[in-house]
């Protein structure tokens, strides 16, 4: 998924659950900012505390470069796209099965009761909205994992987009034909092979689709690529936008009970509306067929338009250095109190507590453990 959604529809998915403004932009930024906090370098705090940002995302990488190294790691593997955007669905025998992610799984649901449980604590909105974006993303990373697996691997010349007009589209960067030609993308080491001799390779995450799992609007159906001991695989219909309609009902009840967890103090009634009120908007905002940045300025103008939620209707324009200038706050601030107050700083506490959770207990729980 991409700021449209992960941004733009989780704000208005939380107000219209009866959610504050303020709640609801600090749920969103942080949903958003777990694709966008790349930045490893620590903060060194006036007296002398060292402050160690949590990298919840890397950049797109190139695998052709071999100076670029993020995404190739077991360590990011197992403790960023695992956690943060491939949430294991915990199914099957093998290591590699049960790392494969789930639409709305078990492990989901008890993940997001986790979340809701500590709304309240200091950084309880922003581990909210982290885990918005986790729980988001089994809606359309089903059936990839976030590790370099030969289960990620898709045969390219059985990829086809069913959406249509939509190979002409600006978009999607070009036609399904080099879609076909660059479905090698993310080819690495598998990662049962990362400490030893290197035996297979498969694909990191959803890189032999590149970014069709992230378009809302799209309906596409590819093969998994088969192997020795696994015939290749039809993916069936992949529709997207009955997907994300989905993860935006289950968004909205996930804001709902936060909402009843915190009880009045984060409360916005007259904002509230019913889920069934304004899904047909969501169903015609999600088949909207264009790229993010006018994807995200139909929510702003539904919003602005009164059909999603009540009261301020305004959706505040997403803007990362909001999140990058409280993380460079960090090094000039004196005590504990006032690093506590910034923003950035809540959202590293709200990212290290879920990867703990996630990794430390949630998956060995379901017989998942990778770290």
């Amino acid at each position: 998924m991409q700021a449209d959604f992960h941004y733009y529809a989780t704000y208005a998915l939380a107000r219209a659950a009866g959610l504050k403004p303020r709640a609801a932009g600090i749920i969103a930024t942080a949903a958003q900012y777990v694709d966008d906090a790349t930045q490893p370098t620590l903060a060194l705090q006036p007296e002398g505390i060292p402050l160690v940002p949590e990298v919840t995302a890397h950049t797109t990488f190139d695998v052709h470069n071999t100076q670029v190294l993020k995404n190739t790691t077991s360590d990011d593997q197992r403790k960023v796209w695992v956690p943060f955007h491939f949430l294991p669905g915990a199914r099957g025998s093998a290591l590699s099965e049960k790392l494969v992610c789930e639409m709305d799984s078990e492990v989901a649901h008890e993940l997001v009761g986790y979340a809701v449980s500590r709304v309240t604590e200091p950084f309880g909105l922003e581990l909210l909205g982290t885990v918005a974006h986790t729980y988001a993303d089994t809606f359309s990373h089903h059936g990839f994992s976030g590790v370099s697996s030969r289960r990620n691997r898709v045969e390219p010349s059985t990829i086809e987009i069913q959406t249509p007009n939509v190979e002409e589209a600006a978009f999607l960067g070009a036609k399904l034909s080099v879609y076909q030609k660059r479905s090698e993308v993310g080819l690495l080491a598998n990662f049962r092979n990362v400490f030893g001799a290197v035996l297979n390779a498969g694909a990191l995450g959803h890189g032999s689709v590149e970014t069709c799992p992230d378009q809302p609007f799209l309906i596409w159906s590819f093969d998994y690529l088969g192997y020795e001991d696994r015939p290749r695989i039809p993916s069936g219909d992949r529709n997207n936008p009955l997907d994300y309609i989905a993860a935006s009902g289950k968004l909205y009840d996930m804001f709902v009970g936060a909402r009843r967890a915190a009880e009045t103090s984060l409360a916005d009634p007259a904002g509230q509306r019913p889920f069934n009120e304004i899904s047909g908007t969501l169903t015609t905002l999600i088949w909207t067929v264009a790229n993010k940045e006018k994807r995200a300025a139909a929510w702003k103008s539904a919003a602005s338009a009164g059909q999603l939620f009540n009261g301020d209707q305004a959706i505040p324009d997403y803007d990362v250095e909001v999140m990058d200038g409280s993380r460079k706050n960090l090094c000039s601030l004196q005590g504990d109190s006032d690093v506590r107050s910034e923003r950035a700083y809540r959202f590293y506490q709200a990212a290290a507590i879920h990867r703990c959770y996630v990794l430390r207990e949630l998956l060995p729980k379901h017989g998942v453990v990778v770290v």
